[in-house]
């Protein structure tokens, strides 16, 4: 028996034409459906309840080798993924690190880590909110969550340990 017999079926069962169209068919099918969970992904397309735009301030720590801090600069814009971000940075405090001694642990002396710093910074954004959720480009605004902070001249990972959202009215 021959796969294809002289009347052009495959396996005398289906026409080779009609076969090479459904696969084709079936792969644009896949392609499409594809290319549109792509766009609502890349493009935070949200097809539940309204977002809208509200004011925060955040802020973030960071702990990093002495000196790592000197390039942040207050009025900084943020960028995420060479795209600027509406969101600033408004105020930084560089502290030493201590920490509780773990040998001596009736005392409440802190031992000061040298070749370390913390840095807290308070950002300004304009951020989508929807049900209490923020969102700053691709990264997820709210206590305890990492964020990158980052701009022309660092990237820095840190921890968010505020966040108060302003009257938009005030501002």
């Amino acid at each position: 028996m021959k796969i294809i017999d002289n009347k052009g079926r495959i396996f005398g069962k289906i026409n080779i034409v009609d076969f090479v169209a459904f696969v084709i068919l079936i792969i644009l099918l896949f392609l499409a459906t594809k290319e549109i969970f792509n766009v609502i992904s890349k493009n935070n397309i949200d097809l539940g309840t309204e977002k809208s735009e509200v004011n925060i301030e955040f802020e973030v720590v960071m702990l990093y080798e002495k000196d790592f801090f000197d390039v942040i600069k207050i009025g900084d814009k943020l960028i995420e993924r060479n795209n600027e971000l509406s969101a600033n940075i408004i105020d930084i405090k560089i502290s030493a690190v201590s920490v509780k001694s773990v040998t001596d642990t009736d005392s409440d002396n802190l031992i000061e880590i040298p070749f370390y710093e913390k840095a807290n910074v308070k950002i300004n954004a304009t951020v989508k909110n929807k049900n209490y959720t923020y969102k700053l480009g691709q990264q997820t605004i709210a206590i305890g969550k990492f964020f990158t902070l980052e701009s022309k001249l660092y990237k820095y990972n840190s921890q968010i340990v505020n966040v108060v959202e302003i009257d938009k009215w005030d501002s």
